[in-house]
Formats: structure tokens, C-alpha cells, sequence
């Protein structure tokens, strides 16, 4: 995760793990580790203001998941010579299944 990002992030929990029925489905679809960039907006206010999926990864109810779940996130305003800017970033999850 960007740090200037994680630094002004004030609510929502960063680690995003995969119902079990999806874990289950990584273990038998023989993958390990599952590597999904999501691009996040987040508005003048600290809300997010878009979540983008943008390399899916291959399990729909992950990424709808991940979509869910970051949509909760909320940060301190980015400020821009005192003034609260919209910024967007993209944010790396990798999750790892042994």
C-alpha cells in the first residue's frame, strides 16, 4: 500500500482475505498467490470516491470483496497548500494461500 496513502487513512481494515468458499476454489484452481492493483479515488472530503478493479483476480466474489470492503475505507483530507484535493492512487492486494 502507498504510504502517504496508509498514513492518512483513519477507518476500514486493510487486510481483505477471501470467504472460505473462495479460498477454497484458489486451492483447487492450484494458484498460491493472487496479486490484484485496485484503483482508488478518494474525494476532497476523505471518502472513497471510485474503486477500480484493475487486473481481476480470476474470482468474482474476491474482487467483489475487495470492491465492498474498500468502499468503507475513509482518510484525512490530502491537502494541497491548505486546500483539500481529490487524489487517486493505485493500491497492490496480494494474498497468499499456503
Amino acid at each position: 500500500m502507498p504510504t502517504a496513502l496508509e498514513a492518512q487513512r483513519v477507518s476500514g481494515d486493510k487486510n481483505i482475505f477471501p470467504d472460505d468458499v473462495t479460498k477454497t476454489e484458489i486451492q483447487r484452481s492450484g494458484k498460491t498467490q493472487l496479486i490484484v492493483p485496485v484503483k482508488v479515488c478518494i474525494d476532497r472530503a476523505g471518502n472513497m470516491a471510485s474503486v477500480r478493479i484493475m487486473k481481476s483476480s480470476g474470482f468474482p466474489a474476491y474482487d467483489q470483496k475487495l470492491t465492498r470492503e474498500i468502499n468503507k475505507w475513509r482518510y484525512r483530507p490530502f491537502m494541497v497548500d491548505g486546500t483539500p484535493t481529490p487524489v487517486c492512487s493505485v493500491v497492490q492486494f496480494v494474498y497468499r494461500q499456503k
